[in-house]
Parts: structure tokens; C-alpha cells; sequence
């Protein structure tokens, strides 16, 4: 769930399709060069299952204030 207003938007919708589509967006080969412990997660984990929302013009965290 993410704001359409928020500054974290393009991350938030990258971190979704990462999520559900992991060989489509491979981890850059610097970020591995930097942390090599993490060459061994790349392929460990499956394709996870996203229901990715986008709300235009709210901002950051939301829902947290769906009581006003």
C-alpha cells in the first residue's frame, strides 16, 4: 500500500515488483561485490505473492489515519 504524495512511491512500487518477480530485477552486481554474504540469498527465497495498491495523492502512512 502506498501514497501517490509520498517521497518513498518509486521505491515502494520497485520493492512490490521485486518481490513478485525476482529474476526480472536482479540485485546489481556492485551491491554484491560490496556485501558478499548476500551472493547466497539471491536465489534463496520464491516469488512472493503481491496485491500492490496505489492511492493517488495521499502521503506517507496513511491508513494510519483513516479515524479523522
Amino acid at each position: 500500500m502506498a501514497g501517490g504524495a509520498e517521497l518513498l512511491r518509486d521505491e515502494i512500487t520497485y520493492l512490490a515488483h521485486k518481490a513478485a518477480q525476482p529474476e526480472k530485477y536482479p540485485t546489481a552486481e556492485v551491491h554484491l561485490g560490496k556485501y558478499p554474504n548476500q551472493r547466497q540469498n539471491v536465489n534463496k527465497y520464491p516469488p512472493t505473492k503481491v496485491f500492490f495498491q496505489m492511492y493517488d495523492g495521499c502521503a506517507h502512512v496513511f491508513p494510519q489515519f483513516s479515524y479523522i
